[in-house]
């Protein structure tokens, strides 16, 4: 069973930081910005990434697992059907948690660190409160883990996809006028909260790209 240990939890800290600034700066740079993230930034992303991301993956093999079988790649089938219950909670928890945050006290107190910047920029996905980052960015991408299968293989692929598509959402891709869907968010705070916009078509805070 290739299951997460302390031995190979620095390699997975390592990739998620070359995944997370690479595709930063790529984004950056085919957008025709200046990556010149400010210290800052970079101090809070870098501690929520090494001190709050290896914290979580270090507990994570002591957390029992609900319907662990330790089956990893060896059961495609398995696999497959794990990946897309992930999604699904990881869409569900981000969501709830997420609009958690822009309640008055968690926005005080929390929140209001991501919406520093009122355009999204790749870098700056990360940039949050600790307690945020935990509760909101890794949990929502570990809820699936803990209750299930946690081998190594199927483990990355929802971290590095996870810090693709959250580093994605924060590339203010406006071709001409219109903004995405995150960049929405982070101009009226009260739509957009989730991953796509089943959730947020479900409970109407959806809306929709359009020209401004």
């Amino acid at each position: 069973m290739n299951i997460i240990t302390g031995s190979n939890i620095e390699q997975l800290i390592l990739e998620h930081l070359i995944v997370y600034w690479g595709y930063s700066f790529v984004l950056m740079v085919y957008g025709g910005y200046i990556f010149n993230p400010p210290l800052k930034v970079i101090a809070v992303v870098l501690f929520n990434q090494c001190v709050i991301g290896y914290s979580m993956l270090y507990a994570l093999p002591i957390i029992p697992t609900i319907t662990y079988t330790g089956s990893g790649f060896t059961d495609l089938t398995y696999t497959a059907l794990c990946l897309m219950v992930y999604y699904v909670l990881h869409c569900i928890w981000f969501y709830c948690t997420h609009r958690l945050m822009h309640v008055r006290f968690f926005w005080r107190h929390i929140h209001h660190i991501h919406h520093t910047y009122k355009e999204t920029l790749p870098y700056a996905a990360f940039y949050c409160h600790p307690f945020e980052h935990l509760f909101v960015n890794l949990m929502s991408g570990f809820i699936g883990p803990i209750l299930f299968s946690r081998d190594v293989i199927t483990l990355k692929i929802c971290f590095h996809l996870g810090t693709l598509r959250t580093v994605h959402a924060h590339y203010s891709d406006i071709r001409g006028d219109t903004p995405g869907n995150h960049d929405l968010h982070h101009m009226f705070y009260r739509f957009n909260y989730g991953t796509g916009d089943v959730m947020d078509r479900i409970f109407g805070t959806y809306m929709k790209p359009a020209k401004l």
